[in-house]
């Protein structure tokens, strides 16, 4: 293999839609040949080190902007947006579900059975988490196909590249509709509250803590950031499991290992492979000086690869011991939804092996994949039983 005569080159690379089916061996390449790196006021972090201390470090966050949804903010913005949904995604709140999860998952494969066909997309890791967070939300079952259109629609925007204008509009018609939605379902949770989400978001507003913007800007985030990494990490992580040889037979046979095989799939897939920050301030990372307002882009699917970090980074572990990935983040924007992420996909991993101890692979119908970069996912994945 050549040498790239610079990092950009094989950057451009990212774009190519062919790649996202095993897009780790070009990961590992520029990290390789390149490692961390400047350029024309941006850095690029493709280690270990330099993407967990951008993560922790309060001198990088997010470019000044008027966006209403948290995860775009700085302190004390931030913190003040975040407070209000922190509660009901809690550890223990989270747990409540569990039983609910365990009946919607067992549900839809009885569904899937009678119909003689199993997508695990479509059958399994698509509804299960978008019914559990608009439950949550308290959005009605009959707006959940709109809820799956406009988020299929806005998932594109967080790709590092240009948009195709039909692209654009179809976001940017996406997030209006969503947030004309959400500001008519408020109203009826003012008239007619429950013990949803929405409902407890509405009493804030009322109480003048955030303004309608804030409140239908939160619901699309909870929304958005509640489902579409898991569905990747639940389809994504059985195709992983069914490819390993070994791994999904130890799954069946013991399910305790559930919650170490989905942090180590969490790592192993990294459904977010990308995010960046900018430099607040004047800073270093890893002894390289950035000057105040620099772009930093992490390559979080190279960084959880990191062999400086990680034995044997290119294999599945069920056992690897003190697995501190970046799948979830780091810092004030480690993700909020990670104890229900990763209870769903427990859940559903368990119940697909329980049920299906010799799930396999179709010959001639092979998995496709979806073409975003940030949201690494599939579009389907058939499987027989």
């Amino acid at each position: 293999m050549t040498t790239a005569a610079d990092p950009m080159t094989l950057i451009a690379q990212f774009a190519d839609t062919s790649w996202r089916a095993d897009p780790f061996p070009l990961y590992r390449r520029l990290a390789d040949e390149f490692g961390d790196f400047a350029g024309d006021n941006f850095f690029l972090a493709t280690s270990y080190s330099a993407a967990s201390q951008v993560l922790r470090d309060d001198r990088f966050g997010n470019a000044p902007t008027d966006d209403t949804i948290f995860l775009a903010m700085n302190p004390p913005e931030h913190t003040r947006m975040r407070r209000f949904v922190t509660k009901p995604f809690s550890p223990t709140a989270v747990q409540k579900w569990a039983s609910r999860i365990d009946a919607l998952v067992s549900d839809l494969l009885d569904k899937a059975e009678e119909r003689g066909t199993l997508d695990v997309v479509g059958d399994v890791a698509y509804p299960t988490p978008l019914t559990v967070i608009c439950e949550l939300l308290g959005a009605p079952e009959e707006d959940h196909d709109d809820l799956r259109r406009w988020s299929r629609a806005i998932a594109p925007t967080l790709d590092p590249f240009p948009l195709q204008p039909d692209l654009a509009k179809a976001a940017q018609e996406a997030e209006d509709e969503f947030r004309t939605w959400a500001a008519a379902l408020a109203q009826r949770r003012a008239a007619h509250p429950g013990d949803d989400l929405l409902s407890q978001l509405v009493v804030q507003q009322a109480a003048g803590a955030l303004n309608e913007r804030e409140l239908t800007g939160t619901c699309l985030l909870l929304l958005f950031a509640g489902h579409e990494t898991t569905v990747n990490l639940i389809s994504a992580g059985v195709l992983a499991l069914l490819q390993d040889g070994t791994a999904w037979d130890r799954i069946a046979e013991d399910p305790s290992l559930a919650p170490a095989a989905v942090d180590e799939l969490m790592r192993y897939l990294s459904p977010v492979q990308y995010t960046s920050r900018s430099a607040l301030a004047d800073a270093s990372i890893n002894g390289t000086s950035l000057v105040k307002g620099t772009e930093v882009f992490l390559l979080i699917a190279a960084a959880n690869r990191d062999p400086a970090e990680f034995d044997h980074p290119d294999r599945l572990d069920l056992d690897r011991p003190n697995n501190h990935h970046l799948g979830f983040g780091l810092g004030i924007h480690h993700c909020l939804g990670a104890p229900l992420a990763k209870l769903e996909a427990q859940v559903a991993i368990t119940n697909l092996a329980r049920r299906y101890p010799r799930l396999h692979l179709i010959d001639g119908d092979p998995p496709t994949w979806r073409p975003t970069l940030t949201l690494r996912g599939l579009e389907r994945l058939p499987v027989a039983v």
